[in-house]
């Protein structure tokens, strides 16, 4: 037998199933359940078998070049869904793009959890506003975001 675990559980656990990133990680405990981390473990005779976790997720940190601190508000364009087959190691982003409201890093910049994924050239990806102004940053090239 084949034995799966999974951070954070879910109920009525599968080999496939559907995880998602919290909306806005500053509340809380969100940006830590973010993140989702997964151990496999082919059939072994051991009684006390060891679980080595992987993060499945991709971390995002934007730093802000402002001369000052991070004083403004950031918000990160991408999928937040994901299908999750932990049998075959295969994690692909779903659905539409949303806003994500990442926490605070230090004093210069933002993090963020975000599902593995393509974001496209010229998609408008992060928007940071400061002092009644906007700056939004589109990639020149695609970026590819692993788990």
């Amino acid at each position: 037998m084949t034995f799966f675990a999974i951070y954070p559980a879910v109920n009525d656990f599968t080999s496939v199933f559907e995880f998602q990133v919290k909306s806005d990680q500053t509340i809380g405990n969100n940006y830590e359940m973010s993140d989702l981390l997964t151990s496999k473990i082919e059939p072994t005779q051991e009684k006390c078998p060891q679980l080595s976790f992987y993060h499945r997720m991709s971390q995002v940190i934007i730093n802000i070049t402002s001369g000052g601190d991070s004083v403004g508000d950031l918000s990160i364009n991408c999928k937040k869904q994901l299908t999750c087959d932990v049998a075959n190691g295969i994690y692909t982003a779903i659905g539409g793009n949303i806003a994500i409201t990442p926490v605070v890093n230090g004093n210069t910049g933002f993090k963020a959890i975000i599902a593995p994924q393509v974001v496209a050239a010229g998609t408008a990806f992060a928007t940071y506003e400061v002092n009644n102004m906007s700056y939004t940053w589109k990639p020149k090239t695609d970026l590819t975001f692993l788990s």
